[in-house]
């Protein structure tokens, strides 16, 4: 807090709506954890892989 004694103008204040916004983004989907790139493969063995499960589901 000290660092902005020196600017003019500047009065700290808490933002409960957007602290409360922060905690929902949290809590949401969006912060699950990532597939970690080893995990991913490459583009051509996930696009084989799409192809071979649109044919698994052919009749």
């Amino acid at each position: 807090m000290a660092r902005h004694n020196r600017t003019p103008g500047f009065h700290p204040s808490a933002n409960p709506k957007y602290i409360e916004a922060m905690r929902e983004l949290r809590r949401s989907n969006a912060a699950q954890p990532h597939t970690p790139k080893p995990q991913r493969g490459t583009r051509s063995e996930r696009e084989r892989e799409a192809i071979r499960d649109q044919k698994r589901d052919m009749p």
